[in-house]
């Protein structure tokens, strides 16, 4: 032991070369490799913040370049396609609609059957057409077939599944000459 000029050195020397000392020097040792180790995977975790966001952005940026010029053609070539099926499907139509008066329902988004159930009743009569006007844009979540179409198509004898915006170039091109009754 070195000599010490004041009695609170000495006690402060004993006090380092204890047990009591040691401890606490160990526990801070403990909390120091624990702080470390907090950073260390809080910069793990921003690390891979950093990795996630990089990879949702190139995910994103290829969803962008592939689908917008997907989504693009579409838009461009599905009003020409129903342009030119909507020729022959006026020209399928006006041989079905001649002389028969025609009755035009709009389905609703849920259950249909009683639009069906009326369809089909009113098409026992000879003299009568039925047009369902489908209040979707593109699906063909409506009819008995599910079959995809762009304008219009044949569900049964003298029953049509119509588009909506079809309806529109019908109303001008077929039904001004055609007794019609809507029921909605």
């Amino acid at each position: 032991m070195q000599k010490h000029r004041f009695f609170l050195g000495y006690q402060w020397d004993l006090f380092r070369r204890g047990e009591l000392y040691r401890g606490w020097r160990t526990f801070l040792s403990y909390l120091r490799r624990f702080r470390m180790l907090a950073w260390i995977v809080q910069g793990i975790s921003v690390l891979f913040a950093l990795l996630q966001t990089g990879t949702l952005v190139l995910l994103w940026v290829a969803l962008i370049l592939i689908l917008l010029p997907v989504l693009l053609l579409l838009l461009i070539v599905l009003p020409i396609i129903a342009l030119v099926e909507s020729r022959r499907t006026d020209r399928l139509l006006s041989g079905e609609l001649q002389k028969k008066h025609v009755y035009i329902l709009f389905l609703p988004n849920g259950d249909d059957a009683f639009c069906r159930e009326t369809a089909r009743m009113l098409v026992q009569d000879e003299s009568a057409a039925v047009l369902l006007i489908s209040p979707f844009f593109l699906s063909a979540k409506k009819g008995a077939s599910r079959r995809f179409y762009l304008t219009a198509r044949k569900e049964a004898h003298s029953v049509f599944l119509v588009r909506k915006y079809y309806l529109f170039h019908l109303r001008r091109a077929l039904l001004k000459d055609i007794p019609c009754t809507y029921l909605y």
